[in-house]
């Protein structure tokens, strides 16, 4: 699963035609059983929400050995342009934001 959780990270990175450096994750390797950190910087890639001053929202799920191609997402939080408060990003300056999160807790994945 550890996998397929990195390989749907780096899909999502190529769906928005950007760089490893707008969206990064501490730790970079993780597993279902970690918590990890996103940080996403609007002043990298295109630039499009730098300086935005609204809330920015994430909408992301998994990639498992159910799906049938890369973007048969399982686990979905939220559907596209539903804003949930688990899944809002957290501002910590003009362009960088940030959400923690516990990876099985918060896609629902049974142990």
């Amino acid at each position: 699963m550890k996998k397929k959780l990195v390989s749907l990270l780096a899909f999502l990175l190529q769906l928005a035609g950007i760089s490893a450096q707008v969206i990064s994750f501490l730790p970079a390797q993780f597993s279902l059983d970690d918590s990890i950190s996103l940080y996403f910087r609007a002043n990298e890639g295109n630039k499009a929400l730098m300086n935005y001053s609204g809330d920015i929202y994430m909408h992301t799920g998994l990639i498992t050995l159910q799906s049938t191609h890369p973007g048969d997402w399982k686990y979905v939080v939220s559907n596209w342009g539903e804003n949930l408060p688990e899944t809002k990003l957290e501002r910590l300056d003009a362009n960088t934001y940030f959400r923690k999160f516990h990876v099985r807790s918060f896609y629902k994945v049974a142990q």
